[in-house]
């Protein structure tokens, strides 16, 4: 019975201060079968037969756990494959952004587009009082965008003091009447409207008084 080798497979794999060979010219190729009616029948093989066919055997499981420990190191390989594929992915994903055209975007000009959008979002009465509430978020988006909205005065010249308006929607004549709310939430309303006065300037303020209720 013929024991020929599988030809001699190199793979190769470049990292970082380490390379990975591997060689699979040690897993013996499968036995062939001079007899494969034997197989489809109960007749006794012969003792010359039964030779053959045990020394393929033989041969056949003694490969069964080389190729499960390539099996192994092939996995470990596909596994530093895959951890560093995405360290590459997550390398090209995080510099690429320093290439954004965005980055060449004027700070006059985020300027101009941030008050257009607070403008947008504030028109009427009730998005005026969620005017702080915008600019929170806006601010949250980038630290170049806070620093923006942070430093420039024109972003802080409409100032709304109130109690309720600052989420929902506007609340209705009864809820006003019972509303009047003091000791913690008054006293972060004042610090919020501090800060705004004093990110404001020396622009001309327009200030937005609504405090319903009977202090």
């Amino acid at each position: 019975m013929s024991r020929r080798r599988v030809s001699c497979l190199q793979l190769s794999c470049l990292f970082p201060r380490r390379e990975i060979t591997m060689s699979f010219s040690d897993i013996p190729a499968v036995p062939n079968n001079p007899w494969p009616e034997l197989l489809s029948t109960n007749v006794a093989p012969t003792l010359a037969q039964a030779d053959v066919i045990r020394a393929g055997v033989d041969v056949a499981e003694q490969g069964i756990p080389l190729v499960d420990s390539q099996l192994a190191r092939l996995r470990r390989i596909i596994q530093e494959l895959t951890t560093h594929r995405q360290q590459l992915q997550d390398f090209a994903s995080a510099h690429r952004s320093v290439l954004s055209v965005l980055r060449q975007v004027p700070e006059d000009v985020w300027t101009e587009i941030l008050l257009s959008a607070i403008a947008t979002q504030t028109r009427d009465r009730e998005t005026q009082a969620r005017r702080y509430k915008h600019l929170c978020e806006l601010s949250s988006v980038c630290r170049s965008w806070r620093n923006i909205i942070v430093c420039s005065p024109a972003f802080w010249t409409q100032v709304y003091v109130g109690t309720r308006w600052e989420v929902g929607p506007p609340p209705s004549v009864m809820e006003r009447r019972n509303s009047w709310d003091t000791g913690p939430r008054l006293d972060n309303l004042a610090q919020r409207t501090a800060l705004q006065l004093a990110r404001s300037g020396q622009m001309p303020l327009k200030v937005h008084v609504d405090i319903h209720g009977t202090p």
